[in-house]
């Protein structure tokens, strides 16, 4: 059920996620944690769950989404120096959580998370020289990196 509270649309009753949990619809009043989410990061959250972009027009950017036979829209800002853009960002936020089943407050942390790259790192053994990395030739270490790192103390 959707009512108005100071102002602002929001989800007043729990609903249930698409595993059929109970899923507490925590309402976002953070206007600074709203802001903090640049416009790539919400883009790049939307793009990544299959929503549609059209043309911008400089100020937003509308994006659809077709869930369970329904059409969604969205209207994400581009400026983040708009004087409602806090508002702005929580009514994209609003529309992600009713069609994802999820509360407001998963939704913004998946959207500042959307970014995060993984880096994934290897590590040699000690006899091992520094910078080095094992070749795929099999005929040993390289040594391509040595000359811009920085010795180990006691090597």
């Amino acid at each position: 059920m959707l009512c108005v509270r100071d102002g602002l649309p929001h989800v007043a009753d729990a609903g249930r996620d698409g595993r059929g949990d109970a899923v507490i619809d925590a309402m976002l009043t953070d206007a600074a944690a709203l802001a903090a989410r640049s416009p790539s990061e919400v883009a790049l959250y939307l793009r990544a769950n299959g929503w549609q972009s059209e043309a911008p027009d400089g100020i937003v950017v509308r994006w659809t989404k077709v869930h369970g036979g329904d059409e969604f829209e969205v209207v994400q800002p581009l400026d983040p120096g708009l004087r409602d853009y806090p508002s702005r960002v929580h009514d994209v936020v609003q529309v992600l959580a009713l069609v994802e089943g999820r509360s407001e407050l998963d939704i913004l942390q998946h959207i500042s998370r959307v970014s995060t790259d993984v880096h994934l790192v290897r590590v040699f053994r000690v006899t091992s020289h520094p910078g080095s990395s094992r070749s795929t030739t099999g005929r040993g270490p390289t040594r391509a990196c040595e000359a811009s790192s920085p010795p180990l103390p006691g090597r």
